[in-house]
């Protein structure tokens, strides 16, 4: 059974662990901030966050989604 699973990583931060599947998430530049906004707070209410689904089963079970985010940008923990 694979899991549908998120990660936020900034710049060129190596994907962690041996997932099964792998998403990236990329807009095209000149987004409407404000939906970009929504899109994140769904992003983050859907999918759970791949450190806390790696702690109770192996990578290679979760379809992770990527969400590149700039150094230093703070990102949502919680739906």
């Amino acid at each position: 059974m694979a899991i549908a699973t998120r990660v936020f990583l900034a710049g060129n931060e190596p994907v962690p662990g041996q997932f099964g599947a792998i998403a990236v998430v990329i807009f095209p530049n000149g987004s409407d901030p404000a939906r970009l906004q929504q899109v994140c707070r769904a992003f983050v209410a859907v999918l759970d966050d791949s450190g806390e689904v790696s702690e109770r089963l192996p990578d290679a079970a979760q379809m992770v989604t990527i969400w590149p985010v700039k150094n230093g940008s703070a990102v949502p923990r919680s739906g």
